[in-house]
């Protein structure tokens, strides 16, 4: 999987107000400096449309990287599906 796929479906459906848009990323076996600029980009497009943008399912190595480029904190990370659902009721 790469990330690009990500921001294509974040362009694809752009979020109303208070939409999340979920990602499962767990084929995602790594992330370089392009994909984290890919993801910044797919945070940054939901946004503007008023959404969130939620990745779900990180492999360690990706979680790592994101943990290390303090990201983490940024964007919404969830470990399953079944986080992601209980979080979309709190929106």
């Amino acid at each position: 999987m790469q990330v690009t796929a990500i921001t294509a479906s974040c362009d694809s459906s752009p979020a109303g107000p208070l939409s999340v848009i979920p990602s499962e990323c767990k084929r995602l076996d790594c992330i370089d400096s392009s994909g984290i600029a890919e993801l910044i980009g797919a945070f940054t497009t939901v946004r503007n449309h008023g959404g969130d943008l939620m990745l779900l399912d990180l492999t360690k190595k990706v979680h790592d990287m994101l943990q290390v480029s303090k990201l983490y904190t940024v964007l919404d990370v969830k470990d399953d599906e079944a986080d992601a659902i209980k979080s979309f009721n709190t929106h």
